[in-house]
């Protein structure tokens, strides 16, 4: 029984196998913080690229994140750091918060 590279959602990346949708976290409302540390930490050891990262953080977001979201031009909507920030904002939270 071998694991073969994913090509659900267009992922075919070295070192992601099955699929990876199925391990990422689901974020809790009043807990974006913890949630991005997870789906990063969830991520980087399986070797999905940073630019494939914001395809996958829609199925895992509250439906207040996705509102937080849904001002956002399609090109920004790419960069998952220009989403992260953004529901960061959204929540007023930073990393500052939680020190």
């Amino acid at each position: 029984m071998g694991i073969r590279p994913s090509t659900e959602s267009g992922m075919t990346q070295t070192g992601v196998t099955g699929d990876i949708t199925r391990i990422l976290p689901r974020m809790v409302e009043g807990e974006p913080l913890i949630f991005f540390s997870a789906f990063e930490r969830t991520l980087t050891p399986n070797g999905v690229s940073r630019t494939q990262w914001s395809k996958l953080l829609g199925a895992s977001l509250t439906l207040k994140a996705h509102k937080a979201l849904s001002a956002l031009s399609v090109s920004q909507l790419e960069d998952f750091d220009i989403c992260k920030r953004t529901i960061l904002d959204y929540y007023k939270l930073d990393a500052c918060a939680y020190l």
